[in-house]
């Protein structure tokens, strides 16, 4: 029964040792994996904060060069329209003048 008993040691030993080194294990590689996910997580919202300040930045400066090219195309119409109206009192004055 000697042999028995101590295999039986040597068993739950052999068990308590794999038991205990896997756990440490597993607790090791889930503080590493945890560690990781925060670094992940700080990284996208870094990422995300520099992509919306620049994406405000360019709309604001889209928005002031659409507002420059709004402006632009009104003085143009309003010349035209200044023209249009320069060249209609122009062909009065020359049928005036023709009568």
């Amino acid at each position: 029964m000697d042999k028995a008993n101590e295999l039986v040691l040597i068993s739950v030993t052999t068990a308590i040792f794999v038991g205990g080194s896997v756990w440490g294990l597993a607790w090791w590689l889930s503080g590493q994996f945890s560690s990781l996910r925060q670094l992940v997580y700080e990284t996208i919202h870094k990422t995300e904060t520099t992509i919306m300040s620049k994406l405000e930045y360019h709309e604001k400066h889209d928005d002031t060069r659409f507002d420059d090219v709004k402006r632009d195309i009104w003085e143009v119409k309003l010349r035209q329209a200044s023209n249009i109206s320069s060249i209609k009192d122009l062909e009065k004055s020359v049928r005036n003048e023709s009568k």
